[in-house]
């Protein structure tokens, strides 16, 4: 018989299921989203949660159900993945919070044999076993599993658009040039940072935003614990990630320097480390001491000048999207070598990173499947070699467009933190000769970052309920 949704109020008064304690467990999920005491719930309970409309209407289909929302919309959700992301105690472990199953485990051919429509949710009784069930417990009269789906959880999967918003991927991002961000409050107090989270929240939106915010007041060592102050602040948001320069590393113009940073010579925009194929989130960078003539930071934002390539010079686009490029530090005892293209579109996370590092460029090793072609044809989609120069040449131009770089000299007690796969960062020329220059940086991996803001975000918004 094909399954129907059926009232709440008539499944109550004539169901035996009503006297069934199992049943009585799995209703009590759906007072979880207003007490917020499951971990999985809680992620589902945001901003959504304040003005979802409520389910007006459950009919099933051959392979999903289809949700009617009370502002006249509908919701399609496949019987396959509604089955492998139930949230119940059997499904999700309580306190790992760790999928008790496999994907690889849901039959196929999975359909309910009943749905129940509550204000609160949704109850399906599921007419097979998980595979390993069937195999690890044989009986016909097995228990056929129960699921229970919130509003919330419904409705944060009913789009595209809700899908980026449930974990916060919708927050905006703008794309500036320099008398934009000229005319921006950049700057946090460095004890408003470590001591608020309301400060450290609006810190990490702007690093979401512009890719960029500046602390003031820095110390060199923090004076409760005697931390460093580089370090006091990365710890704030997450880890140090370690590197081949250390967890932290100084800045400083030495003779005979292996690495140009380390020099008074003018450093062009580029980005760190793209030849670690687990490359720097967040960079930070904090001046101890500044007193030498000239070495004005230079900031600048990628995304703008992605923006332009792809307005201007389409082609030109497609093309850095596809051919790899070769970065890599091969001294000092270090071989490290990755491949990836100039600009990165990750489509399934809504997101995209930029890889430019001139000094750190190694000859492209794409375009040499054919030696009878005078090494011409790049690998992928045949782009001749002259065709990617020249979309690299124009993609370069617009990065170094004068009206993109910010400038600011960094003082004594001031630091920067800016994403790395998006804002490039140089320096102007110096006179070692006239003072002293001293940085500490440090580095910290974008998943912690991502993790520290979302939390943060969801804390803010439990608070409004």
């Amino acid at each position: 018989m094909r399954n129907r949704a059926i009232n709440l109020t008539k499944y109550l008064k004539y169901s035996t299921l009503t006297r069934n304690s199992e049943f009585l467990r799995f209703s009590s999920y759906f007072k979880l989203p207003k007490k917020i005491n499951n971990c999985r719930n809680q992620l589902y309970h945001n901003k959504y949660s304040l003005s979802i409309p409520k389910i007006k209407n459950v009919t099933t289909s051959v392979n999903e159900l289809v949700v009617n929302w009370s502002d006249n919309t509908d919701s399609h959700y496949s019987y396959i993945w509604l089955r492998d992301n139930c949230n119940c105690v059997e499904c999700i472990h309580p306190a790992s919070r760790q999928k008790l199953h496999s994907s690889a485990q849901i039959p196929l051919n999975i359909e309910p044999i009943s749905t129940i429509s509550y204000d609160e949710g949704i109850e399906i009784l599921w007419g097979k076993e998980l595979l390993k069930d069937v195999l690890n417990s044989p009986s016909k009269n097995a228990i056929h599993h129960k699921s229970i789906y919130t509003p919330d959880f419904l409705h944060s999967y009913k789009s595209t658009r809700n899908i980026l918003s449930k974990r916060f991927n919708d927050l905006p991002i703008t794309h500036w040039d320099a008398s934009l961000m000229r005319s921006k409050n950049l700057w946090v107090n460095y004890d408003e940072f470590i001591n608020s989270d309301r400060e450290l929240l609006s810190a990490l939106k702007q690093i979401w935003n512009y890719g960029l915010v500046f602390l003031r007041d820095v110390p060199a060592f923090n004076s409760l614990d005697g931390k460093e102050g580089i370090i006091k602040v990365v710890e704030r948001i997450g880890s140090l990630q370690n590197t081949i320069y250390g967890s932290i590393w100084d800045v400083k113009s030495k003779p005979d320097s292996r690495n140009i940073a380390y020099t008074e010579l003018e450093l062009g925009l580029h980005m760190d480390l793209l030849y670690y194929e687990a490359s720097p989130g967040l960079q930070f960078l904090h001046c101890l001491k500044n007193t030498v003539n000239g070495g004005k930071s230079i900031f600048a934002d990628s995304f703008m000048a992605v923006t332009r390539l792809q307005q201007q010079y389409p082609k030109d686009y497609e093309i850095l999207t596809k051919v790899p490029m070769t970065f890599h530090y091969i001294n000092d005892g270090h071989f490290m070598h990755f491949n990836r293209p100039v600009i990165v579109i990750d489509q399934a996370n809504d997101s995209m990173v930029v890889n430019y590092s001139p000094p750190f460029q190694g000859p492209i090793e794409t375009g040499f499947e054919n030696n009878d072609n005078n090494h011409s044809p790049i690998k992928n989609g045949e782009i001749p070699m002259r065709e990617f120069y020249r979309a690299f040449q124009r993609f370069s131009s617009l990065v170094e467009a004068p009206e993109l770089r910010f400038e600011l000299l960094l003082n004594s007690g001031e630091l920067a933190i800016f994403a790395n796969r998006r804002v490039l960062h140089g320096r102007r020329r110096f006179d070692a000769e006239s003072g002293e220059r001293h940085l500490k940086g440090a580095y910290l991996d974008m998943s912690e970052f991502k993790d520290r803001l979302r939390v943060l975000l969801m804390n803010e918004n439990q608070k409004k309920l």
